[in-house]
């Protein structure tokens, strides 16, 4: 997580100097005054790699949405880093889940291994709740 911060924090001194140059007013966010490093842990481990996770499947889709409103190049290059960046992490994360087992697995199915047509117009024998089911 902390080559994210790394990542991250040289994206968000990208963005304040856009401001800057812009005129804008730099918002108020978290600066080292704000985290104490000292506080004990609230979670268990891997809960934050969930949390950073879910940020993440979140962050892919409004990156996307953001740079197909955007029209000035620099902003338009902005979200795709940001979006190649969201897409290594993530993976990164879900890996990290499954091998320490922290991440459900879907369901397996089995693949069909040959494939059927119907050559008869009784296959819709299956649907009447009272008549004889279709053979397999």
């Amino acid at each position: 997580m902390s080559g994210l911060w790394e990542k991250l924090h040289s994206k968000v001194i990208e963005i304040t100097t856009m401001l800057e140059n812009d005129g804008a007013a730099i918002p108020i966010g978290f600066s080292k005054e704000d985290v104490n490093l000292d506080a004990p842990k609230l979670y268990e481990n891997g809960f934050d790699i969930m949390f950073c996770r879910i940020l993440k499947e979140i962050s892919m889709g409004m990156y996307v949405l953001h740079m197909t409103i955007s029209y000035r190049e620099d902003i338009v290059t902005l979200y795709k880093q940001l979006t190649d960046i969201t897409q290594t992490y993530y993976n990164q994360f879900t890996q990290y889940l499954l091998e320490k087992d922290l991440l459900p697995r879907p369901n397996y199915t089995n693949m069909p291994k040959s494939v059927g047509y119907i050559t008869d117009k009784a296959y819709m024998k299956g649907t009447n709740l009272f008549g004889h089911k279709r053979d397999q």
